[in-house]
């Protein structure tokens, strides 16, 4: 019971991270790079992306269990708040 109890904090922790990292991500970063870079490249690709980061640190330290809420931070980002991954 202790187990699934800190597995379930773990999960939802990695949710939150994640989910302030991708509203970070699109209301501040995103916005700063397309001041400073002109170009078209910044609606493709970020220089600083760190929701990705964020993802390799909790897959590297959490294994499995962090497979699931990336996977709905993902769908959370691309369904309820309408916008997708560059």
């Amino acid at each position: 019971m202790r187990y699934l109890q800190s597995n379930v904090i773990f999960q939802l922790g990695v949710y939150v991270v994640l989910m302030l990292a991708f509203l970070v991500q699109f209301n501040i970063i995103f916005p700063l790079e397309q001041m400073v870079f002109s170009s078209g490249v910044v609606s493709l690709v970020s220089l600083l992306f760190i929701p990705f980061g964020f993802k390799v640190i909790f897959a590297a330290f959490g294994g499995a269990a962090a497979i699931v809420p990336i996977f709905f931070a993902h769908a959370t980002m691309d369904l309820y708040f309408g916008r997708s991954l560059p």
